[in-house]
């Protein structure tokens, strides 16, 4: 997951990143794994995006 979330913040777009991120988060929720096993993974995701959506505080974001 941390690869995941790695890799899309090497992308050179915010709409690329949040693809990749909502990408990845869509995958998760629609493998065999019961989401209560992958809770922390599915946090993660989550977090990474809002985190993307937030209004940048002092960063230059594309």
């Amino acid at each position: 997951m941390e690869r995941t979330i790695e890799g899309a913040s090497l992308l050179r777009t915010k709409a690329g990143r949040k693809r990749r991120l909502e990408d990845a988060l869509a995958a998760l929720k629609a493998d065999e794994v019961p989401d209560e096993l992958q809770q922390e993974q599915v946090k993660w995701l989550e977090d990474a995006l809002r985190e993307l959506d937030a209004p940048a505080e002092g960063k230059m974001t594309s």
